[in-house]
């Protein structure tokens, strides 16, 4: 037999590696924290907590109520994961139960959309302010790495944008054919594999108008398994 010629060392990697692979796929999840990230030191970026502060966050997202990178394990839990079959016909942002996963945020769009950041959750912590912006102004974005750096072709952050003022979140579609950046998934701070601050930026379309937009956080870990994160920016004179 082949297992017969390998070494008790090879079979104990072998089985770690799979059982590895196991993990990563039931346990894989993503999720933006901070939609609006500031750098203390504008020459020095660091997504380190120290390093700066959040201006903006998704939509009724509960500001404080677990450490960075913990709100996976809260209930409802943070990251939304879209439906395997047919990702990019599914819905864009998550209503806590049109998912992979039940029991997740409502991330909908509000009417008027200032109502998702001015509640709170069912703990009592408020959720975090929406972001502000001009057109053409730079927007920096963070998350957590999850034991997701590295990952063989899990790669690529996108982002999705709506038209001026929707009354509806945009399909899934709409959103990629929106699409405004694209960003490293792997570009993050020193930290432990689970809690490592990771973030990108890119500057806003400069032909924006003044009102409120619908934007979508994309990121893909294995074929057809898509998180989204959703959040509104409000673009001022």
């Amino acid at each position: 037999m082949i297992f017969s010629t390998l070494s008790k060392a090879s079979l104990v990697l072998i089985a770690t590696s799979f059982l590895l692979v196991l993990t990563q796929e039931a346990e894989s999840h993503a999720w933006v924290e901070c939609m609006d990230w500031k750098f203390k030191d504008p020459k020095k970026w660091s997504w380190l907590e120290k390093d700066g502060r959040c201006e903006g966050y998704a939509r009724r997202f509960p500001v404080g109520e677990k450490p960075f990178g913990g709100l996976d394990s809260n209930s409802p839990h943070r990251h939304f994961e879209q439906k395997h079959n047919y990702p990019d016909s599914q819905p864009a942002c998550s209503n806590g139960g049109n998912g992979q996963k039940k029991d997740t945020f409502d991330e909908t769009l509000s009417s008027p959309p200032e109502l998702a950041y001015r509640g709170k959750s069912r703990s009592g912590k408020s959720y975090g302010p929406m972001t502000v912006k001009k057109a053409g102004e730079r927007l920096c974005i963070r998350w957590p790495a999850k034991n997701h750096q590295y990952l063989p072709g899990a790669t690529s952050v996108y982002i999705g944008i709506s038209g001026v003022n929707p009354t509806s979140d945009p399909t899934q579609r709409e959103f990629i054919n929106r699409r405004i950046a694209e960003l490293d998934y792997n570009n993050c701070s020193n930290g432990s594999a689970d809690l490592k601050p990771c973030g990108g930026c890119f500057n806003l379309p400069k032909d924006l108008q003044v009102g409120y937009y619908a934007v979508q956080w994309r990121w893909s870990e294995f074929v057809d398994e898509w998180y989204t994160s959703c959040a509104d920016i409000k673009i001022i004179e």
